[in-house]
């Protein structure tokens, strides 16, 4: 596992956090250079050998009081325990072979008694260097790039390019520029691999912009996820196909979108009570767009909201920069010059988000429902159909897929309210047990069995609705998971 990837896993349960992590990203950029890697130690990490040897030139004369720390050394009081940590962080990464070595062994310039007893230094030889160089490329940290063709040597990105490249019709230094930005963000979104919830907000509010070259990026950072299996542990490989599953999000865009509960209450809302962390799903820059671009807010209120997310956007960026990795100044100001000018949603996404609040405004969910009753009629009298004759009558997970189905082409869908109302809707239409019903409401689509629940249960809306059979035929048809 790399450095940076072990050190969020073990960052729990390391004293020193800070010292430990700024001495692995320093560190990170001399792993090819044995002597300024040695320098870096002299020069920050070993104070307590410094002090021991000043106290041997004045054979014990030297005062504590008289030992000064140079800038950004450890205090050596604590530098032996960085050390050890540090030890642990970089443990299995062969590309810092050097500085595993300095502490293992206790190499500093200054006092020989540093070492770590029973542990055993890793080979060196007059390949190491290359050997480190060949691991970096192989972990895919070798970025950034001058030439394209650097990126183009490896199998899977000249495949992606050769695919690719008469759709875009760029310029050389255009695709460049695309690797540079996807290995960045392929490298940081690794570091968060652990927690893949969080790191999807690093690939689903990509900002470069350039929405083309974001859209591309994106799917370069995905064709590196599938294809990458360098020293993975089993972990890794599991969290790898969650964040690829979160990329497919980006690449929907159904998660662009003002929640529900902002909608409904529109009129209600108070700009200065909303957590703007939140509501812009951690500072997507459509979803911000949508906010400014509504038609329900004048200009005054537009750029109120501007100022509320750009100091809250501020704030958890010095608290989360490694999540918060896109400068989004530039937007913010492009987007009040936008208000300035009287800036009107003319969008199709605006529009659809302006038919739905007035919706809300007029309407409840039993009325939507009440508006399409006929059809939800006509689906009961399939499910009685089911229920007078048990030995072909479906099951309760086939039914909260049809309920699934159903409610998202009246466009309603399961992230729009609390799902209970949904397993209380097909409690009262089943009779099946609540709770029962609550636990199937998290389809997971990529596992076999809904696969085939998905079959079964198009079948039933080939004639009444074959849109709907179709799209169950083929969300049956993406890869299985188990």
């Amino acid at each position: 596992m790399r450095a940076k990837e072990n050190f969020e896993v073990l960052k729990a349960e390391i004293y020193y956090t800070n010292h430990v992590k700024k001495a692995v990203y320093e560190l990170h950029k001399l792993r090819t250079d044995k002597m300024e890697t040695i320098a870096y130690f002299n020069k920050y990490l070993y104070s307590d050998a410094r002090y021991r040897y000043l106290r041997k030139l004045s054979n014990g004369c030297f005062q504590e009081s008289e030992f000064k720390l140079r800038e950004n050394e450890l205090d050596r009081n604590i530098v032996g325990q960085v050390r050890n940590e540090l030890l642990s962080v970089i443990y299995n990464d062969d590309t810092f072979i050097y500085a595993y070595n300095i502490i293992v062994k206790g190499i500093n310039s200054y006092d020989r008694f540093y070492g770590i007893p029973f542990c055993i230094m890793k080979e060196e030889n007059a390949n190491t260097d290359a050997n480190i160089e060949d691991t970096i490329k192989s972990y895919k940290e070798d970025y950034p790039k001058s030439i394209l063709g650097d990126y183009l040597l490896d199998a899977n990105n000249w495949e992606f390019y050769e695919s690719m490249n008469s759709k875009y019709q760029k310029e050389d230094d255009w695709w460049l520029n695309a690797f540079n930005h996807a290995y960045k963000i392929f490298d940081v979104v690794r570091i968060k691999f652990f927690d893949p919830s969080v790191a999807q907000y690093i690939i689903k509010n990509v900002f470069l912009n350039n929405k083309e070259l974001e859209d591309l990026v994106i799917q370069i950072v995905k064709n590196l996820f599938c294809n990458y299996t360098f020293h993975l542990t089993d972990d890794q490989k599991m969290k790898y196909a969650m964040i690829c599953k979160k990329i497919s999000e980006y690449e929907k865009k159904s998660f662009v979108k003002i929640d529900s509960k902002y909608l409904i209450n529109s009129e209600k809302l108070s700009l200065n009570k909303i957590n703007w962390l939140t509501a812009t799903k951690k500072f997507n820059y459509q979803i911000i767009e949508l906010w400014v671009k509504s038609s329900k807010f004048n200009q005054e209120q537009k750029f109120d909201i501007i100022d509320l997310i750009e100091k809250r956007y501020l704030k958890e960026k010095e608290i989360i920069p490694d999540i918060l990795i896109y400068d989004l100044s530039p937007f913010f100001l492009e987007l009040k010059e936008k208000v300035a000018q009287n800036y009107v949603a003319e969008s199709y996404e605006i529009e659809t988000y302006n038919s739905v609040e007035s919706q809300y405004r007029s309407k409840n969910l039993e009325a939507i429902i009440e508006e399409q009753q006929e059809k939800i009629n006509e689906l009961q009298g399939i499910i009685n159909s089911f229920n007078d004759n048990p030995e072909k009558g479906i099951s309760m997970p086939q039914r909260v897929l049809i309920t699934y189905y159903l409610f998202n082409e009246l466009g309603i869908t399961f992230q729009d309210y609390d799902r209970t109302d949904f397993a209380d809707f097909l409690k009262e239409v089943s009779g099946f047990n609540y709770q029962n019903i609550r636990n199937e409401f998290s389809i997971n689509f990529e596992s076999s069995r809904v696969k085939k629940n998905l079959i079964r249960v198009a079948k039933i809306f080939e004639t009444l609705h074959p849109g709907i059979a179709k799209k169950m035929i083929n969300d049956s048809k993406n890869p299985s998971n188990d």
